[in-house]
């Protein structure tokens, strides 16, 4: 199962990518939310799982929270771009692995933004993600609508194919699969009260 994910490539262009004005703008709905579910799920000595932790964007917000973590990304170049931006936190240890086949020991918390956008067997991404969390998990998707329709398309003129996934869709999936877990699914980004935001955030607590 191999991501597509064009910045996997360079971790110049992704964080160039990552700063264009709309992105940024939606990415700052998205941080809040997001955020707000880390603060909890996480304290001072939480293990979390970092799975795709890119540019290291929330790999240094779980770092400020205290949290003992484990990043993981498939791209040296990021991994190394991550360990110099982090270096103060003495709480965070780096893996280079294709994130969406990493198995390790249980974990009390799995984080995973912005990598099953790329994954056409998200299912099989899901399901390790659960299966690694002893407590909680936070992952993000593009959502079915017309937001998550132009990324789809931006991404197919750069090379990479996305995966646009419905509330209803994930929480079928769940449902099946890990009945006692209790799921929310939120969007976020780009809503312009009609057709919705761009971004589902899905957070999972153990009943």
């Amino acid at each position: 199962m191999e991501p597509t994910n064009p910045y996997h490539k360079t971790a110049e262009s992704y964080d160039t990518k990552l700063n264009l004005p709309v992105i940024r703008s939606f990415r700052n709905a998205e941080r809040t939310l997001i955020c707000s579910i880390l603060d909890n799920v996480t304290k001072p000595g939480t293990t979390v799982l970092d799975l795709g932790c890119g540019n290291g964007f929330y790999t240094k917000e779980l770092a400020e929270r205290g949290a003992s973590i484990h990043a993981v990304d498939a791209s040296a170049k990021m991994i190394e771009l991550v360990k110099e931006r982090l270096k103060d936190y003495k709480t965070v240890s780096y893996t280079q692995a294709d994130a969406t086949t990493f198995t390790t020991e249980p974990v009390e918390c799995v984080v995973s933004i912005g990598l099953v956008d790329y994954l056409p067997d998200w299912q099989s991404f899901l399901r390790l993600c659960f299966s690694a969390a002893k407590h909680g998990v936070v992952l993000s998707s593009p959502a079915v609508g017309l937001p998550g329709w132009g990324f789809k398309l931006s991404a197919l003129a750069e090379g990479s194919r996305i995966t646009l996934l419905s509330e209803k869709q994930i929480n079928a999936f769940l449902t099946k699969e890990f009945p006692d877990w209790k799921v929310s699914i939120t969007r976020v980004g780009l809503n312009d009260g009609v057709t919705g935001g761009l971004t589902l955030i899905i957070e999972g607590s153990k009943k």
